[in-house]
């Protein structure tokens, strides 16, 4: 079928390009040829307007014409041919155009929105209303002591009260001195004695002399001082001593060369050494 509808198209188009010439028609007259080569039982196809194409209907009138008698002959059948609707498009002005296009921006500003397609959410479990519970009573919490820091006052060093407290190098150098010229052995309480024995002196005797001289006064041989009857007995510091009740004179017991023993003096209740120590009740 498609065969006969295309020799159909090329026998119409080479009779037109034959009598007209293709090259020389527009697209107008083309396809009024071709229609009139194709359809000429249809009519005429004319332009009604610049735009419309139409065909013009011919009324063809039968005219009787005398034929001879003549055998029968059965032609045969002959398939119509498949006629296949032609579509012509339309030409619009630029003026339609903009009008078309107008028309077709207002259409979609009214268009209703689409439904949404979220899918609606599901219906929720419902849930349990909370029970209400008396909160057991807490006890307040009892705020700490705030820590006091331990502040450690240091005490203040007893101011010293005697003659002598302690021997400075030049003193040191000097008593060793002494006690060498003295044929004198320096034994390791020596400076402790000699400390004890500067401020078992009253004042006055003590600025009276140099500190040489009060050296070589301690480092002289003498006469033990003997304690007298009113002495008591007192231990201090691991050592027992002799303590005059009367003036607070202190002695201590001293093995001499003859192996007896006698009481020296060495030094006074509250002063030097024994500072600390208290004066016996009788």
């Amino acid at each position: 079928m498609s065969s006969i509808i295309i020799n159909s198209f090329y026998r119409a188009l080479t009779n037109i390009d034959e009598n007209e010439g293709i090259k020389n028609l527009s697209v107008q007259q083309l396809t009024r040829l071709l229609v009139d080569q194709l359809y000429p039982e249809d009519g005429v196809l004319v332009w009604e307007n610049e735009d419309t194409l139409k065909i013009r209907r011919t009324v063809v009138q039968a005219v009787t014409v005398p034929m001879a008698p003549a055998e029968p002959v059965v032609e045969p059948v002959a398939v119509a041919p498949e006629v296949k609707e032609v579509k012509v498009k339309e030409v619009k002005t630029k003026e339609e155009k903009v009008a078309e296009k107008a028309a077709k921006d207002a259409a979609k500003a009214t268009k209703a929105p689409k439904a949404s397609k979220v899918k609606a959410p599901e219906a929720l479990a419902p849930v349990p209303e909370p029970v209400a519970t008396v909160p057991e009573p807490v006890a307040a919490p009892v705020p700490e002591a705030p820590k006091v820091k331990e502040v450690k006052v240091k005490e203040p060093k007893a101011k010293f009260v005697g003659n002598l407290e302690k021997l400075n190098p030049t003193q040191d150098k000097l008593l060793k001195k002494t006690a060498a010229d003295g044929n004198v052995h320096f034994a390791i309480d020596t400076k402790v004695k000699f400390i004890a024995f500067m401020n078992a002196m009253d004042n006055k005797d003590f600025n009276s002399k140099k500190m040489e001289e009060h050296m070589k006064a301690f480092f002289a041989p003498k006469a033990p001082e003997v304690k007298d009857a009113d002495c008591t007995e007192v231990d201090f510091k691991g050592k027992t001593y002799w303590v005059d009740v009367n003036n607070g004179d202190v002695y201590e017991p001293e093995k001499q060369e003859d192996g007896s023993e006698i009481d020296k003096k060495v030094g006074k209740v509250g002063l030097a050494y024994f500072a600390d120590m208290k004066m016996p009740v009788e």
